[in-house]
């Protein structure tokens, strides 16, 4: 009863000790001497651990009650928390906070983040349960009455879709229902920081990715429609179409040339089916396929490969030579059939791909190795050039 009237409650933190008589900071509040030391926290636990077992006799059991005892921590930070959301739900008019809502200090968003996520493993367990599959650990699932609390509050407090896509489709149905007109255009109304237009908006360009509960809300409650293709904005280009588009730019100039030996600042023009030209950078963007030729998947091999039938394959020949001085070798590339046309220069492919590296030559990319740090240039030693071999005066056979 001291230590109710000193802090207001008995929430008693495990490791407290009565304090004795000179460390005792409230005046009005005296312990007696004998208790000074008692683990009055752990008491409390003890007391808490058989009230569970159902051990502890009916009259202690009020006796603790009668000064506000603690049975349960978690019990009453659900009910702080509920108490919270209902604060928060009775100044918004719904409980689809978002995740950084707040109610008078208290995290109300955290709060109801953390309650779906404990709904929705109790709905997976039910369906388990009800399929006849193995539901493994029940822990952290709500139980039904505490579910029950929540959706007295709000029904839809725990949708299967986006908790912000449900407080727009409560938003919007609440200025409906003033007599106000659907808002359509992004910006029009705002409403506690959600843009009612601009979710219309996305909604009705979105329709086939809603699911067929979501249309039928949409339809029947708010009275949206999706919308046609003329209203619906241009697709993004993928990188499928920007291949496609360069590849239609490339045949025009193989047509008209005769040959992909496209220059690299070469803009190419193309004449759109709807009468629009587009431009296109096909020597730059022929340079990176000649480059990146390795790489291309069979089908776009294929593809470039036609569009510059009537190549030929080409050879050419490179010097090589080590770094430390010896009789240069010519070592012949042969690029494969597949990219005779399109692929002229052959440096633009990797060495290491149609032979051996170039030694004694700087490729992009890849740097001189370093000496090694006891072969300084002042401590290298010069070769000493080779000794002729020994020749035999010519023997005449007689």
């Amino acid at each position: 009863m001291i230590y109710a009237r000193e802090h207001g409650d008995l929430k008693v933190p495990f490791t407290y000790r009565v304090p004795a008589a000179d460390d005792q900071e409230a005046e009005d509040t005296v312990w007696p001497a004998s208790l000074a030391g008692f683990p009055l926290g752990q008491w409390t636990a003890d007391a808490r651990r058989l009230y569970a077992r159902g051990d502890m006799d009916a009259d202690r059991v009020a006796q603790l009650e009668k000064f506000g005892m603690i049975w349960s921590h978690y019990d009453i930070a659900w009910e702080e928390g509920l108490s919270a959301a209902r604060g928060w739900a009775a100044e918004h008019g719904h409980l689809l906070a978002p995740v950084d809502a707040t109610f008078q200090g208290a995290a109300v968003g955290i709060w109801l983040k953390n309650a779906r996520a404990a709904a929705r493993k109790a709905q997976e367990i039910e369906r388990r349960c009800a399929e006849g599959l193995p539901v493994g650990s029940s822990a952290g699932a709500m139980p039904d009455e505490r579910r029950e609390q929540l959706e007295d509050i709000d029904a839809s407090w725990c949708p299967a879709w986006p908790v912000s896509w449900q407080r727009c489709f409560h938003l919007v149905r609440t200025h409906l229902n003033t007599g106000a007109a659907l808002p359509t255009t992004p910006g029009e109304i705002l409403r506690q920081g959600e843009d009612l237009g601009r979710w219309v908006q996305t909604v009705r360009h979105g329709w086939d990715q809603l699911t067929s509960v979501q249309q039928w809300m949409c339809e029947q409650v708010l009275g949206i429609t999706p919308a046609s293709e003329d209203e619906k904005p241009p697709r993004p280009r993928t990188q499928a179409d920007k291949w496609a588009a360069h590849l239609a730019a490339a045949r025009q100039f193989y047509a008209r040339e005769g040959h992909l030996n496209v220059p690299r600042k070469h803009v190419e023009t193309v004449l759109t089916h709807d009468g629009r030209e587009d431009q296109y950078r096909l020597g730059a963007w022929i340079n990176n396929q000649r480059s990146r030729a390795i790489g291309l998947t069979p089908e776009r091999m294929e593809q470039l490969s036609r569009s510059a039938c009537g190549g030929r394959n080409r050879h050419r020949r490179h010097r090589a030579g080590r770094r430390s001085g010896c009789s240069a070798v010519h070592v012949s590339f042969r690029k494969p059939d597949l990219l005779s046309g399109w692929t002229c220069p052959l440096r633009s492919l990797p060495g290491s791909q149609f032979g051996p590296p170039w030694p004694g030559r700087r490729r992009a990319g890849h740097p001189r190795r370093p000496l090694p740090r006891a072969a300084s240039r002042s401590s290298r030693t010069v070769p000493s050039p080779p000794t002729p071999a020994r020749t035999d005066p010519p023997r005449t056979v007689r």
